[in-house]
């Protein structure tokens, strides 16, 4: 049987807690395919446990905590004690973080306070003939500008159509029945006739309805011509699994950054391990953050 090198109050790093569990294991003669089994976590992901690697772990810290409580209880240890290892490791870090963020805007303050003043740019003494040239300078732009606005006010002036005089009226124009000059050089309009030909745009909007929200499940019906879905993760990370009209399209994790989108002609079926940190867009129209635990989202297109 080995011996633990440290116990648990000296756990101060996700290697260490790794190393702890796989001693603890090995001393109750435990295999990870037995662990597998107990507690239905792939073998990669309990390796990466006892590694200590907690980033190749999908679905971020609530499956972090999850698997580790799992594993606890499948070895006959206390997982409540476990979880409690992991989060004073993850304040540590958090801690640690924030000090090395203040030692460096200290010490960009201090390179601000280093760098050497500019020296004083030197005031130009401008003698007395200078400034009358620019005074003759100034006054003969002013005169220069005057003299194109004259010329461009009497260009509009000039551009004004004449008022258009009507010839009279001449004895052998006949005339209609009403008095009024008859012109035969102009056909009457037809009343069937279309002023305006020009298409009229037909814009449809799509329709999305939420039918069903179940902590199991959330369903959209949508009425387009197709389902359009969008998945961006502002921060954090998260496993989602995706299927495109009952085919399997994609599975993985999606990290900080990262944009997605799928397209598909009746129904989309995405699982989505981490609501949270989703932002999710329909068919163009933005839903914002999603809530809730690990479930499918389902989109369904109505005819």
């Amino acid at each position: 049987m080995s011996k633990l090198s440290y116990n648990e109050h000296d756990i101060k790093t996700t290697e260490q807690l790794g190393e702890y569990l796989k001693k603890l294991r090995e001393q109750k003669n435990i295999s990870l395919e037995e662990v597998q089994k107990n507690t239905n976590i792939q073998i990669r992901y309990l390796a990466a446990l006892e590694s200590g690697d907690f980033s190749a772990i999908p679905g971020g810290q609530v499956y972090i905590k999850g698997f580790l409580k799992n594993y606890a209880r499948s070895i006959g240890i206390d997982d409540k004690e476990i979880l409690e290892i992991y989060k004073s490791i993850i304040e540590s870090e958090r801690k640690e973080a924030e000090e090395k963020a203040k030692e460096d805007e200290s010490g960009a303050d201090s390179e601000e306070l280093q760098t050497p003043l500019r020296p004083p740019i030197p005031k130009i003494h401008v003698e007395p003939k200078a400034r009358h040239r620019k005074g003759l300078v100034i006054i003969a732009i002013i005169v220069v500008i005057g003299a194109l606005l004259v010329f461009k006010m009497s260009g509009l002036q000039e551009s004004k159509p004449k008022e258009e005089i009507k010839p009279p009226v001449s004895q052998n124009t006949p005339l209609n029945e009403n008095g009024s000059e008859n012109n035969t050089n102009n056909p009457p309009l037809n009343e069937n006739e279309d002023i305006d030909n020009e298409p009229v745009e037909n814009s449809k909007e799509a329709v999305i309805e939420l039918v069903e929200d179940l902590p199991t499940q959330t369903v959209y019906d949508i009425q387009d011509e197709y389902i359009e879905v969008t998945i961006n993760i502002p921060e954090g990370r998260c496993w989602i699994s995706v299927s495109k009209d009952g085919s399997a399209e994609f599975e993985g994790i999606l990290n900080a950054g990262d944009t997605r989108t799928w397209r598909a002609d009746q129904s989309l079926k995405i699982k989505i391990g981490n609501p949270p940190v989703v932002n999710l867009t329909i068919n163009g129209k933005d839903f914002g953050r999603l809530k809730g635990q690990t479930r499918n989202f389902i989109f369904n297109r109505r005819a």
